[in-house]
């Protein structure tokens, strides 16, 4: 009776500590603790076991430099930062901290991007010192890399050689930077491709500024050319031909034309129904595959 009363109290204590808000590794923790004291309670299994290892390290070395942990206790037993030595963790983590990155942006970054911590320290910190090199304020470097953490690796020979393709487009760094973190499919797009987009754009005077602050670099160039012809033809978007014929021309911004939904775009900018502008959309598409040369037709090779 005093065992069954004993055990009872244990699996009471247990499930005051099964609510929702409580995360799966103290769950275990507190099953572990109890199967020390009671032989009627299931053993962890040895991977169960291992797995706790591997995360009371990696508490112990997150700890000590004081990087918020809360995440880590969430991880499955197969997620590749557990396999990342102590050592390693500490000095990468270090090096990040050094950096600039917040602590809280630490422990986010060697959870979402387990990558980094297995590069070695020295490369990780040549990386880091390649971004330092280009014209970008600290603020905006350490914004794009932290929502972005896959550009630390990434940097090479490549990011700098398409950044300087970009400046002459974009005119300064900021500009550069912002795209980079609101479209960073930019940095490995084919050359070819992106310019083209950009040479449109530029075509249609839209100033740089906007182009760089909303996503539209995101489509193709057909769809580009889809929308503002389509906007031409119903009569919502007057071609210009110089940027002073522009102030005086009340078009559509190119967020509105470029980066919304094709509900939105249709039933809000242009005026139509959605049916009416898929109509479109099909016939368009004909008549490019009909003359190539002029729209530039790109629906098969995408």
């Amino acid at each position: 009776m005093l065992c069954r009363n004993i055990f009872q109290l244990r699996t009471n204590i247990f499930n005051q500590m099964t609510k929702a808000n409580v995360l799966n590794y103290k769950k275990r923790h507190v099953l572990k603790l109890l199967c020390t004291k009671s032989p009627y309670l299931i053993q962890p299994e040895k991977s169960e076991v291992q797995y706790d290892a591997r995360i009371h390290s990696l508490l112990d070395t997150l700890n000590k430099l004081s990087i918020n942990n809360n995440i880590i206790t969430m991880l499955n037993n197969n997620h590749p930062i557990l396999n990342v030595s102590s050592d390693q963790l500490f000095s990468n983590s270090t090096t990040l901290l050094e950096f600039g990155f917040t602590k809280d942006t630490v422990g986010r970054i060697i959870v979402e991007y387990p990558n980094l911590c297995n590069i070695k320290n020295d490369e990780l910190f040549r990386l880091l010192d390649l971004w330092r090199q280009v014209n970008f304020t600290e603020n905006h470097l350490l914004h794009l890399l932290s929502k972005h953490p896959q550009f630390i690796e990434f940097m090479g020979k490549n990011v700098l050689l398409r950044i300087s393709y970009l400046l002459p487009y974009l005119e300064n760094y900021k500009n550069i930077a912002v795209l980079l973190i609101n479209v960073p499919g930019v940095i490995y797009e084919n050359w070819g491709t992106l310019k083209a987009k950009l040479d449109y754009l530029h075509t249609h005077h839209i100033p740089k500024s906007k182009i760089v602050n909303c996503n539209a670099l995101e489509l193709s160039l057909f769809e580009m050319k889809t929308r503002f012809k389509f906007l031409e033809r119903v009569g919502v978007y007057k071609q210009i031909d110089s940027y002073k014929k522009k102030l005086a021309v009340k078009n559509p911004s190119i967020t509105n034309i470029l980066c919304t939904s094709d509900e939105v775009f249709a039933e809000k900018i242009a005026n139509v129904t959605l049916e009416e502008y898929e109509v479109f959309c099909e016939l368009y598409k004909l008549e490019c595959k009909d003359d190539e040369e002029d729209c530039d037709y790109e629906y098969n090779s995408e």
